[in-house]
């Protein structure tokens, strides 16, 4: 059974991802109390990024799959994908640089965060290698999300051409064997000294949720794609993955540093269970699935991009001295600031994706009948080619 369109639901994930972050960095940036069970579970929010990362690995190999052996392979997927992700993150790199230092009066930057805005540092924020840098060069607050993007990049410009130059079946040797040796890896590196903060921001201890994110994309392309064995694996990882999250994410890591090494691989399978339990929703008329499409949800997964990089930017203005002169430092203030924070943040994207990004994604219009054109030119000399292309 090979299923083909939009799936409403990973939009509902992506919103539940983007509201797992944004809770994080709330009760982070916030002088909320940070001793009490509520905010040791916000500070699991983190875990949003991993289920990023998963959907993220398969959406974008479900994309190369299908455009692998057309023309202009990669031109139209470099092409899309700076798109979607450069205006919007060089736009944020030009307030950072270029204007956020000049409001440093009213949002009161800390002595710290001044050098590392006007530092020559900046290059690597351009060239999208600022996770290489964390944590020995500490980051700028507005900037400090940015570090996923960069992970991203990096695997953009790899994964592609494993997928055009391997068969489906060598693929799925490869990220099995991702899987298996990144937590080997992480436990090389913490017995080597490696400290758990660069293992959490360098790009080849932290590939775990985008293999499994491509290892669903394959078999949901695939002609054995079947609903019900979906369903069970989904089971299956939640199962294993959630509990292990849980437990690991409890603080025993403390007591068994190499136990840190299992911890992204346990978060991965428990995000790559969600994203199945996604799937196969989809055709089910359950309460899972009809959560998942509701329109608030998969708008704030529509409007995510610009909520995850602009939010922390908004609580750090807001966590500023001039906002606590002014309203005061209690826990009442302070959850109104996280309230009010995450308002502001989400109206701020709902502008973005409207005013901004929206406009430019329709050039990725423009790229897909561009390349349909080519494919009814370059089938001209052949009438039955045309016939099966646009049949």
């Amino acid at each position: 059974m090979k299923m083909q369109g939009h799936i409403l639901e990973l939009d509902g994930l992506r919103g539940i991802a983007i509201l797992l972050v944004v809770i994080t960095h709330a009760f982070e940036f916030s002088i909320v109390q940070q001793d009490g069970w509520i905010a040791k579970l916000a500070s699991w929010g983190f875990s949003g990024v991993d289920l990023f990362f998963v959907l993220s690995g398969f959406l974008i190999t479900g994309i190369l799959l299908d455009a692998k052996g057309l023309p202009a392979y990669f031109r139209n997927f470099y092409l899309k994908r700076a798109l979607r992700i450069w205006p919007l993150y060089y736009l944020l790199l030009f307030v950072a640089f270029g204007v956020f230092p000049f409001l440093s009066l009213h949002v009161h930057l800390t002595l710290g965060e001044m050098p590392l805005l006007e530092s020559r540092s900046r290059l690597v924020y351009v060239l999208l290698l600022q996770n290489l840098r964390y944590p020995d060069t500490a980051a700028p607050s507005i900037l400090a999300m940015t570090w996923s993007l960069a992970i991203e990049e990096q695997f953009y410009i790899v994964w592609p051409w494993l997928v055009l130059l391997s068969t489906r079946k060598k693929l799925t040797y490869i990220l099995t064997s991702v899987l298996v040796l990144s937590p080997v890896l992480r436990l090389l590196a913490l017995l080597h000294g490696i400290d758990g903060d660069t293992i959490y921001y360098l790009t080849p201890f932290r590939l775990d949720d985008l293999s499994l994110g491509a290892l669903i994309a394959i078999w949901y392309k695939s002609h054995v794609f079947s609903l019900c064995r979906t369903k069970w694996a989904a089971i299956v990882a939640l199962a294993v993955g959630c509990p292990g999250s849980l437990w690991l994410l409890a603080g025993h890591v403390t007591h068994f540093k190499s136990l840190l090494a299992l911890r992204y691989s346990a978060i991965a399978l428990a995000s790559a269970g969600t994203v199945m339990i996604a799937i196969w929703s989809r055709q089910t008329d359950s309460i899972l699935g009809r959560s998942l499409r509701a329109r608030w949800l998969r708008y704030l997964g529509k409007i995510s991009y610009c909520l995850y990089l602009v939010h922390v930017p908004v609580y750090y203005a807001l966590g500023g001295r001039a906002v606590k002169n002014h309203l005061g430092s209690n826990q009442e203030v302070a959850i109104f600031v996280m309230i009010f924070g995450f308002v502001v943040s989400a109206s701020v994207s709902s502008l973005s994706w409207y005013m901004f990004e929206s406009k430019i994604l329709k050039l990725k219009g423009r790229l897909e009948y561009s390349h349909r054109m080519n494919e009814f030119l370059n089938g001209i000399d052949d009438p039955g080619r045309i016939v099966v292309k646009m049949g």
